[in-house]
């Protein structure tokens, strides 16, 4: 069941906007089966976007392999460094949602 949103949420949205990284995890070996996935919506305007999410992109990467295989935890590590990352980068805070596939 999906809930209505919240107003802090809706005006959160609105003003950072999200971002969706897709991560397949090869079961096997725990590596990365592709490159990450990075979608975003109402976060980077066009003519700025291919630096950041290559480098988003770059990030994750990163953090899958820090992980050693632990894919029972990296989404909450992939949204908990992602997001520090992007702060840091952007000043913005946009919501910040990894979807782990183990493939």
């Amino acid at each position: 069941m999906v809930q209505a949103l919240g107003p802090i949420h809706r005006h959160h949205l609105a003003r950072d906007g999200f971002l969706v990284v897709v991560v397949a995890i090869d079961g096997q070996t725990g590596e990365l089966a592709r490159e990450p996935e990075v979608m975003t919506r109402g976060f980077v305007y066009l003519r700025e976007a291919g630096d950041i999410l290559d480098d988003i992109s770059a990030h994750v990467t990163d953090v899958v392999q820090a992980a050693h295989g632990a894919h029972d935890v990296l989404a909450d590590n992939i949204r908990d460094s992602l997001s520090g990352y992007i702060y840091e980068r952007t000043k913005r805070r946009p919501m910040v949602m990894p979807m782990v596939i183990v493939v």
